[in-house]
């Protein structure tokens, strides 16, 4: 089943503007949890840009004033004195919502939060924006007749008429209807003594401030809810919660159980001060083997050992359980078997365990039971508000000196080093500490994620961004599950992350009904996906391995020129022609350097780019040409290559190169042959020069490396009118879930966001075409519900000249096409150029915007580029350096030019549309000629379908 979130935020913080009457204390717990969360490692999901306030009187006002909040008022009682009107006309009531709006444009909002609004507001409002609304009732309690029993202007009194046990406070979606809408949370019960107040407005008061403070809570827990994407919908507008149904709410049952992740201590897990090993045993297992690499790596804390006879363990002290154990324990490491986990689970809940690493098996992994076993356990760490790793993982090491943390069951300790390694794998974590002599590379964090049924990447990437000790984060994943919270991480990280991820052969649209969908496979998105991150993504493990040591060396790669310095000219030709391939540049020295530095060198060498210094070149030549180049400040880095002659110590080479060293400049090196080249490849790895076994590999680090184009994903301002989004709504609104929308709609929607359209004309079936106002000749296309690619199937003529040719065309299409509905005509735009333009949905990474050649052999041609929406100011521009056919825009042999920033607007008004519309899963223009009398794009077919 697809899910959609609630809301799509144009950007990576979703914009709140709250609607206050009174204090609006509800909106300022909500700035209080942003303001909290601000000073976290993860930031915050939320931003409350402005208030609107309906009253000069009220307290609000002072209070965004003092909080320095953008507030705009506009008085109802004296909008309504000044026209004479009493405040139950709800005609004025619509132009009053219609000025409010208007005042708050400005702020772009996201989600309006009625925080103590008074007022009934109206559908002008609802249909603009999303509105969230918190009552002081439990809007879940239904009447006989199925309506909500509560919903009104005063929930507590209607309870109390109700004789009602106890109170809630809620919040739901506000719809048309007063206090409608799905539910989204409902607080702890507040239980109502009546035999403690006689005089029921003195009961009123005593209760109405009990449940004001748990709408307080309510109203800040679900926006939180909210901006984290934990509330999503199913095709039919049910309600989910991190993907179990909540028909009446996410109810809240305890304050103190259940509290959100950012105010749990996850740095536990990785820097704990005390451990207690869950099944360790005095004879070998799983838990033995923890307790042993945690004593291997020198764990500076305390350690404890549990089973079932409380035996001490090497040098751990036994326990029978961790409630046995004295003072605080930060963290436990789980290895019995599944069926037991549970119970041990809820232990360390009662302890007041921080955190747990689950490394057992046997949960969703295995299906069936495993499945359930895993939500159990999920709801008791988010009960006792702790965090997990696993379960089913090989555990966690941080080699920090002041921690020295290694609770695994590696057969080896990881060595000491400035790279971080998250993995899906734990199997890949055993194989890359396997490398890390070789790549002369050490680990400052490794973490085995296993089922990631609580921490994911994202959490610990703040952990990785702040700790010391790293300088690259690598990770391989087999899924991007929580893309939202992925990339909101990622844009707070500024160190290197390389991600490795499997499964790129997998097509996420094999079935999909437009050209979109079947091009733009799950990888593909998750390629643009990462790129938008700024995620470097390598095809393999080989590269991840050899790019995280690189990395951990040298700095990136600022540009595109190289300078390469060789003993071979072979050798040197080869890596110019893949430096070349990869788009790299390898331009010469000035001819006064060359001419210097030829003095210094051999006869025989070649001062040109490859600089070939000859095999008999003694070792301080390298380093004579090394500084030459680097001097020059041609070179954005620099190439050593080496094939060691018999006469040369390539050892001393190696010093040479050395010497040249910088911290701020990248070097990289090949020295050929696993004999002969031993010395010198172990004296720069040694020094901290990546040195590689053959140049290709060398190139493709490389080109890893280089500095990517930022991509700032701010928040996309609208400009299209609310108006026009209405009329979308309403489209929209009009089309079963699942089902395509009309052709006349599809365009009417298209112009409404400012794509210019071909004109078009439908013609039900029984036309005689009469009433036709295009002017010949036209283009005739079938509409048919079963007919997707028209042409394909000769559902498209060209050059029809008169109204007898369409009478003629629509005979031969009834009998070719059963069930064909009529007919759209559209004017013949004349161009030379089709591109595509579309968007699909992924089901686990969202909507993507797909852009390139288009036409009939789209599929074939495949030249297309993909962005993740939301698009950041960057990406439609590094979407169109992407394609080969970018080489019309300039004007190709004669033709015209094509406006760039025309595409760059057409793309951000799809991924406009996408933000605001996200039950569109599938969306194609194709094609979009470029007209050459307009000398604008122009969609001449469109077609759009809904989730």
């Amino acid at each position: 089943m697809q899910y959609r979130p609630l809301i799509k935020p144009a950007g990576q913080k979703l914009r709140i503007i709250g609607f206050c009457s009174g204090s609006g204390k509800t909106l300022w717990k909500t700035l209080e949890v942003q303001k909290e969360m601000e000073k976290t490692t993860e930031g915050c999901p939320f931003e409350i840009v402005a208030c609107f306030v309906d009253s000069v009187d009220a307290g609000a006002i002072d209070s965004a004033t003092q909080f320095g909040i953008p507030f705009e008022v506009l008085d109802i009682r004296a909008y309504y004195k000044e026209r004479n009107q009493p405040l139950k006309n709800r005609e004025l009531r619509k132009q009053y919502d219609a000025d409010v709006l208007k005042k708050i444009k400005k702020y772009h909002a996201d989600l309006v939060m009625l925080a103590g609004y008074v007022w009934a507001i109206t559908d002008n409002i609802v249909e603009t924006y999303m509105v969230v609304n918190v009552h002081p009732g439990d809007l879940s309690l239904k009447s006989p007749e199925g309506k909500r029993l509560l919903a009104g202007s005063n929930g507590i009194k209607a309870a109390f008429r109700n004789n009602l046990p106890e109170l809630r406070a809620s919040s739901h979606l506000a719809t048309k209807e007063i206090d409608g809408g799905p539910l989204l949370i409902r607080s702890p019960k507040v239980p109502v003594d009546y035999t403690l107040h006689q005089d029921e407005d003195e009961r009123f008061r005593y209760y109405l401030k009990m449940v004001n403070q748990q709408s307080r809570l309510v109203g800040a827990r679900t926006i939180l809810e909210i901006a984290l994407g934990n509330f999503t919908l199913d095709q039919n507008n049910h309600l989910y919660y991190k993907g179990e149904p909540i028909p009446d709410g996410l109810t809240i049952d305890n304050w103190d159980e259940n509290i959100p992740t950012y105010k749990r201590d996850i740095e536990k897990l990785i820097a704990p001060r005390s451990v207690a090993v869950i099944g360790a045993s005095v004879r070998p297992n799983i838990g033995h083997a923890v307790v042993r690499n945690i004593i291997k790596q020198g764990f500076t804390g305390s350690i404890y050992a549990i089973n079932f006879h409380g035996d001490d363990v090497l040098q751990a002290k036994g326990y029978k359980s961790v409630k046995d154990i004295p003072g605080e324990l930060d963290l436990a490491v789980i290895c019995v078997p599944s069926v037991a986990v549970l119970d041990v689970v809820k232990d360390c809940g009662e302890k007041g365990v921080k955190g747990l690493i689950c490394v057992s098996a046997g949960f969703r992994e295995v299906g069936g039971d495993g499945i359930d076993r895993e939500k159990e356990l999920l709801e008791l760490v988010n009960r006792y508000n702790m965090r997990l790793v696993g379960p089913n993982c090989m555990g966690v090491a941080n080699t920090a000196k002041n921690v020295n943390f290694g609770a695994t069951i590696l057969s080896v300790t990881p060595p000491n080093g400035d790279v971080a390694f998250l993995s899906q794998s734990g199997a890949l974590c055993a194989s890359f500490i396997d490398f890390a002599e070789k790549l002369k590379i050490g680990f400052s964090v490794i973490v085995s994620l296993g089922n990631m049924a609580d921490t994911k990447p994202s959490d610990f990437l703040a952990l990785l961004e702040k700790d010391e000790n790293t300088k690259v984060i690598c990770m391989y994943l087999e899924t991007l599950a929580h893309p939202v919270e992925f990339e909101r991480a990622m844009s707070r990280v500024t160190k290197p992350v390389v991600v490795v991820k499997s499964g790129r052969t997998t097509k996420g649209a094999a079935a999909a009904g437009s050209h979109t969908g079947s091009l733009s496979g799950s990888d593909e998105v998750a390629d643009a996906f990462l790129r938008k991150c700024g995620a470097i993504r390598v095809d393999t493990l080989e590269d991840a391995f050899y790019l995280s040591s690189a990395l951990s060396k040298m700095p990136r790669i600022k540009g595109n020129n190289i300078g390469i310095i060789s003993n071979a000219g072979g050798l040197g030709t080869l890596t110019t022609d893949t430096l070349s391939n990869y788009g790299f540049a390898l331009p010469d020295l000035n001819n006064e350097d060359r001419v210097q530095l030829a003095k210094k060198l051999l006869a025989e060498a070649s001062t040109h780019n490859p600089l070939d210094l000859v095999a008999t070149a003694p070792p301080e030549q390298y380093g004579i040409a090394a500084k030459a180049m680097k001097d020059s400040e041609k070179y954005d880095a620099l190439v050593f290559e080496c094939i060691p002659p018999a006469t040369v110590d390539t050892q001393e080479v190696a010093k040479a190169l050395i010497a040249q060293k910088d911290e701020d400049f990248p070097i990289f090196a090949c020295f050929l042959g696993p004999k002969m080249g031993s010395a010198g490849t172990m004296e720069l790895m040694n020094a901290g020069i990546p040195c590689f076994d053959f140049p290709d590999e060398m190139v493709r680090v490389m080109n890893y490396m280089r500095v990517a184009n930022g991509n700032e994903c701010t928040h996309i301002y609208e400009n299209v009118s609310k108006e026009n989004q209405r009329k979308v709504n309403t489209i929209i609104e009009r089309c079963k879930h699942g089902g395509y929308l009309t052709p006349e709609d599809c365009y009417q929607i298209l112009d409404h966001y400012g794509i210019s359209v071909a004109k078009t004309q439908f013609f039900p079936l029984k036309s005689n075409f009469s009433e036709i106002k295009l002017g010949f000749p036209i283009v005739a296309k079938i509409d048919h519900p079963d007919i997707v690619h028209k042409s394909d199937v000769g559902g498209v003529q060209l050059g029809i000249k008169s109204q007898e040719e369409l009478l003629t065309l629509k005979k031969e299409w009834r009998e070719k096409f059963p069930g064909m509905c009529g007919i759209l005509c559209q004017e013949q735009i004349e161009g030379d150029f089709e591109f595509i333009l579309g968007s699909s949905c992924d089901p686990v990474l969202g909507h993507s915007i797909l852009f390139g050649l288009g036409g009939t052999l789209v599929e074939v041609i495949k030249d297309y580029a993909i962005g993740h929406v939301p698009l950041g100011v960057q990406d439609p521009e590094n979407m169109l350096s992407q394609l080969k056919c970018k080489v019309l825009f300039d004007g190709f042999r004669g033709h015209d030019k094509i406006d760039k920033t025309e595409i760059k607007d057409l793309l951000m008004a799809v991924n406009q549309m996408i933000i605001q519309h996200p039950e569109i899963s599938e969306f194609d223009i194709n094609p979009l000629i470029f007209d050459k009398y307009r000398k604008k794009l122009m969609a001449v077919d469109t077609r759009i379908k809904l989730i």
